[in-house]
């Protein structure tokens, strides 16, 4: 049995089916909100089932078990921190990885054209671009079909993504021949939803015009606010812009739930049953005050042996503590995000209004009245 599109709220876009498919029947689609969906050349499929057998969708998430570890991380590289959306830790662990021989390391980057796509980083150079939070679905069907092509050669590899990439991902590969699990490092982050690309293609547009120039790169978390609470971007002559996040449209409605792709809003990774190695997160609502908690804490959840022995390595590299899994639940470990019943008059508008109009009946929401 093949997957079925007849509801988009039962699809990740996580691309694991495309990945899969023997006869490349299944390609990748944006729709009218930028979001990603799959799309099957019936000419093409031979109904051999493979795309469901992989599907996240179709699958149960691993439970907790026993042996998961919960701990607060923050390192004691004051630039890092200072560049890092919330403890460094994935920085950190990224620099592990390396020493430990690792070849490629995948993860969510932002490119010039304000793109977020996967991108595969041979180099420890190369991981800054890897860095902070990017509130846009990402482009992520290349990055994965690199990892595969690399696992299949026999390279050590570390894919970082939302949960359901995550998943899809490993599915993909314990339906392959060999042990590839055993050379793929799994690290998933705490979510709240991946945003419309559709929607942040038009709030550039709308900045850049603002500006009268191009926007050279874009920080979602800026720590020149306490705890990260600020946007960035720098401008194509070198100037730089901040703003803080609830005079930001766009973070408003990404955090509000008007821009989130459909299925988010019945996620069922929004829990402490995750699907990677290592589970990466702001560590929200913590008062230890060993930390420097206005720089920023990552949470880190060592889901697996090898993601737990990854972790237990973080103390060589800043403060590590453990706390148990009560304390560190925050609201995306306890559910997924609500969803606006403004959500389909907002997409709506926001695909048929200018910018101009667009922003007089939505820019009182969020604060920001960038027109």
């Amino acid at each position: 049995m093949k997957i079925q599109m007849d509801n988009k709220g039962k699809c990740y876009g996580c691309a694991a089916c495309a990945n899969i498919c023997p006869q490349n029947a299944i390609r990748m689609q944006r729709d009218e909100e930028g979001f990603v969906y799959p799309v099957i050349d019936e000419a093409l499929c031979v109904e051999c089932g493979g795309c469901a057998s992989v599907c996240p969708i179709e699958q149960e998430v691993p439970e907790a078990g026993e042996d998961v570890r919960y701990y607060g991380f923050q390192t004691t590289d004051t630039q890092l921190l200072r560049e890092s959306a919330s403890g460094g830790a994935f920085s950190v662990l990224a620099g592990m990885f390396w020493k430990a021989g690792g070849n490629l390391i995948c993860g969510a980057a932002m490119d010039e054209d304000k793109t977020v796509r996967h991108i595969c980083c041979r180099s420890e150079e190369e991981l800054y671009r890897l860095r902070n939070s990017k509130y846009v679905e990402s482009e992520a069907w290349d990055g994965i079909g690199e990892v595969l092509r690399q696992l299949r050669q026999g390279s050590k590899v570390l894919f970082s993504g939302t949960p359901c990439q995550v998943d899809g991902l490993r599915q993909t590969v314990e339906q392959m021949s060999g042990n590839l699990r055993d050379n793929l490092l799994l690290v998933d982050i705490v979510c709240n939803g991946v945003g419309s690309p559709a929607v942040w293609s038009k709030y550039i547009n709308a900045l850049e015009k603002k500006e009268q120039q191009k926007v050279q790169s874009f920080r979602f978390r800026d720590k020149r606010a306490e705890y990260g609470r600020a946007v960035s971007w720098v401008l194509e002559d070198g100037a730089e812009r901040a703003e803080l996040l609830a005079n930001n449209c766009y973070s408003f409605w990404y955090q509000r739930g008007f821009i989130t792709r459909p299925s988010c809003y019945q996620c069922k990774y929004a829990s402490l049953n995750r699907p990677g190695d290592i589970t990466l997160g702001d560590f929200h609502g913590l008062q230890d005050e060993e930390f420097a908690l206005k720089r920023g804490v990552s949470l880190v959840i060592g889901n697996t042996a090898k993601g737990r022995e990854f972790c237990r390595q973080l103390q060589k590299e800043g403060l590590l503590k453990e706390y148990s899994g009560e304390q560190v639940l925050q609201p995306r470990l306890q559910g997924p995000i609500k969803k606006t019943p403004l959500r389909a008059i907002f997409m709506k508008d926001c695909r048929t209004l200018c910018w101009e109009d667009f922003m007089k009946k939505y820019g009182a929401i969020g604060g920001s009245k960038l027109r």
